[in-house]
């Protein structure tokens, strides 16, 4: 029997929310349960190693590795974490010199997807990358090491001749209830490990899972060709096993639906809604949506099934800048998404972004009137960052720069300044607008009313003293920040 280690890197949340980290989402790696989940299924022993719960260093992880002496190990690769899981797969690599078989070193995952050539140049270490999706891809590259057969496969790449080739890519998978349910067994106690960030819960023990793979967007900022533009769901009984094996099995009481397009499919939102309603599941939720696929009738519906707060992407209050980075709708849309979520006893948490293509002091100042007036429950501001295989990567050249000494954190740090500010002006802004949103009574007063239980109380005031440390003290002791 083959074994296989899955390996979410050691990447501290200090580093990916800098003082913001209190306050950030704990989320559990679904896309490498589910794979664990498929790999089980085919017999292979099959093991997690989450480093960011367990708080385990790349030598914990070498440690075990070199004890359990797996044949495959596998990465899903983010940007953001591309040079750490690089350096972690070199030291692996290194650790077993000394060792007759040496295991496969596997890379995957969106950055790989894009970038995965550069990336296998960059680290010899890596024998194989997968791009696109894995579940299928993995399964048949393993097979085919395992056997001894021909390793030029669909959907991988492989080093020939010391050059790194990309086979064809691999057809999505149509009917994503195919998938077994993830493998939350082989993370860390979900319940206890695994918290969204303190403005995306109800209850506790709460959790995040994904639902739908794809995007027919266009936005400049996201690169949905990774999963291809058509929407892949899974149906409302999938989603409904698993919220019930969540809860049976890990007494899960609030969830997180992280999909960016989970409404868009209205006609699978209702079902859903309309089985929790039938089964009267104990449960609260949160999810994304898109401005332009609410109505009040949807709305109340999911109020009914227990639908507390919706995500939005506004990204800007300034309309030039909606056109700027494709998002395909309006400020007066945005404004009447969260009246309508008002009206059906929703709350919404709205998502922005500064330094966008354009930018100017104006926008910026049209976005802060927007989350003055615009009567939002939460607020979450990122820098605005050009990503690999994402279409402002291609044109970035024309608004701005990058800053190399900010690769990492796209919430306290931007990695990318538009024309016409400095690195200091950006987080000036961005730290006004916390202020402007979170220093009003009824924000603070919503805040209090979830002070129900102490795993709950104790994140919102992490979050609490997080919020003060980055956007209120420097205003107070720093006569640098104007702001």
């Amino acid at each position: 029997m083959s074994s296989l280690v899955f390996i979410h890197p050691p990447m501290p949340l200090d580093v990916l929310y800098g003082r913001l980290s209190k306050a950030g989402s704990e989320l559990p790696p679904q896309g490498l349960c589910l794979l664990a989940s498929v790999a089980r299924k085919k017999g292979i022993n099959v093991k997690i190693i989450d480093c960011i719960p367990l708080e385990k260093t790349q030598k914990d992880v070498i440690d075990d590795l070199l004890k359990d002496k797996p044949d495959f190990i596998g990465f899903s690769v983010y940007t953001i974490f591309a040079d750490v899981v690089g350096q972690m797969a070199t030291a692996i690599s290194e650790a077993f010199v000394n060792d007759a078989v040496k295991p496969i070193i596997i890379v995957g995952g969106a950055h790989i997807t894009f970038m995965g050539k550069e990336f296998m140049e960059k680290y010899p270490s890596v024998d194989f990358g997968v791009f696109g999706e894995g579940e299928e891809t993995l399964m048949e590259l393993i097979d085919c090491i395992s056997t001894g057969r021909n390793t030029k496969i669909r959907g991988i790449l492989c080093r020939e001749n010391s050059t790194v080739s990309k086979m064809e890519p691999r057809p999505f998978i149509e009917n994503l209830d195919v998938l077994p349910l993830p493998a939350w067994d082989l993370l860390p106690s979900i319940d206890k490990f695994y918290i969204p960030a303190g403005d995306s819960l109800k209850r506790f023990p709460s959790t995040g899972i994904v639902t739908s793979r794809g995007c027919p967007g266009k936005c400049y900022f996201c690169n949905p060709r990774g999963l291809g533009r058509e929407i892949r769901r899974n149906s409302a009984n999938y989603i409904n096993c698993m919220i019930k094996d969540l809860i049976e099995r890990y007494r899960i009481r609030d969830i997180y639906i992280q999909d960016d397009m989970f409404i868009t499919d209205r006609e699978n939102v209702v079902e859903l809604c309309k089985i929790l309603i039938r089964d009267n599941v104990d449960l609260t939720w949160s999810c994304h949506g898109r401005v332009d696929f609410v109505d009040t009738e949807l709305l109340k519906l999911m109020k009914r099934a227990g639908c507390w707060q919706i995500s939005f992407g506004f990204e800007s209050g300034d309309q030039n800048i909606l056109e700027n980075i494709n998002k395909n709708t309006t400020v007066e849309k945005n404004y009447q998404a969260v009246q309508l979520c008002k009206e059906a006893g929703l709350d919404v948490k709205g998502l922005f972004m500064i330094g966008n293509f354009g930018e100017t002091r104006e926008s910026i100042q049209k976005t802060l009137k927007f989350i003055k007036e615009a009567y939002m429950t939460d607020f979450h501001m990122t820098f605005f960052t050009p990503m690999p295989g994402t279409p402002s990567w291609k044109i970035w050249k024309k608004y701005g720069k990058f800053n190399q000494s900010n690769k990492v954190s796209l919430t306290c740090k931007p990695g990318f300044i538009p024309i016409g500010f400095t690195e200091e002006e950006l987080v000036k802004y961005q730290k006004m607008c916390y202020r402007a949103f979170y220093l009003r009574p009824f924000v603070i007063w919503g805040y209090m009313l979830k002070l129900k239980e102490w795993k709950q109380t104790k994140k919102i005031f992490l979050s609490l003293l997080a919020f003060i440390n980055y956007a209120v003290v420097p205003k107070v002791f720093k006569k640098t920040d104007s702001a």
